[in-house]
């Protein structure tokens, strides 16, 4: 065998005994002691309550400000004034009907 090998097989080795080391000199976990079931049913107190219904909402006010992210202005694509408006909101219209009545000013 080569040196190299030689490491690497030592390195291994080495490796192997200490994760058997680490096996065996850890503690029993809770679950591998006998005493476990037996602890379960030796009267552990807890805490109870009754439950009950009841409303568990609540109100927050809070005074505040709303500020606009970004202002605008808003023009119509047509000069003039609506003279008559012939629906509401909330009509039921047909197609072709009249709608409204702008009145042009020229200049």
């Amino acid at each position: 065998m080569t040196v190299k090998k030689w490491i690497i097989a030592g390195a291994v080795l080495a490796a192997v005994c200490l994760l058997a080391w680490f096996w065996v000199s850890r503690g029993p976990s809770e679950a591998e002691t006998p005493s476990n079931a037996a602890s379960d049913s030796s009267g552990v107190s807890a805490a109870v309550a009754r439950v009950k219904r009841g409303n568990i909402g609540d109100t927050l006010t809070i005074a505040g400000a709303f500020k606009p992210f970004q202002e605008v202005d808003v023009h119509a694509k047509v000069s003039g004034y609506v003279q008559t408006m012939a629906v509401d909101v909330g009509d039921h219209v047909k197609e072709g009907g009249p709608r409204t009545c702008r009145r042009t000013e020229r200049r």
